[in-house]
């Protein structure tokens, strides 16, 4: 899965022997990294790499294309170079060194500071009912395909 950034720099999700995801720079933009407008885009940021995989594969039964980060600091870099295209963030509520919430406070001066004129949801994803301030919806994990189809339809409502 690739992103489109608006300068002349990109990052492009590869995979690595043990399909650990990682962000590579790439020189120039080509077709196929373009994605278009109308496209759904989701960031996934969960310290497990299985619980990334699992997301990306329920989220791709809706036509939502993903991108996964393990870790808080790739997931802001990430954020604020590609917020503008992306519709979903799902966050991890408990990741080392910090929570999905408070990587949330990080992530929304960025959409207040940019022209971005594209909603962005935020949801919450822990392995408690407890529901965290500041997220427009929660899953519950291990995370079901009828609770995203939920979750997605609710938001696309609003």
């Amino acid at each position: 899965v690739s992103e489109r950034k608006e300068s002349e720099n990109m990052f492009k999700l590869t995979t690595q022997p043990e399909d650990k995801p990682s962000f590579r720079l790439l020189e120039k933009e080509t077709d196929e990294d373009k994605f278009v407008e109308e496209e759904r885009i989701a960031l996934i940021v969960d310290d497990d790499e299985f619980n990334i995989l699992c997301l990306k594969k329920i989220l791709s039964e809706f036509k939502i294309k993903s991108v996964g980060a393990n870790n808080p600091n790739e997931a802001l870099h990430y954020f604020k170079e590609n917020h503008h295209h992306l519709s979903y963030v799902f966050l991890d509520q408990h990741m080392p060194g910090i929570t999905g919430s408070e990587l949330l406070l990080q992530l929304k001066p960025i959409l207040e500071e940019s022209e971005c004129l594209r909603k962005v949801n935020f949801i919450s994803c822990s392995g408690d009912i407890v529901k965290h301030e500041g997220f427009d919806a929660h899953l519950i994990k291990p995370v079901l395909l009828e609770n995203i189809k939920q979750v997605i339809s609710n938001l696309q409502t609003l």
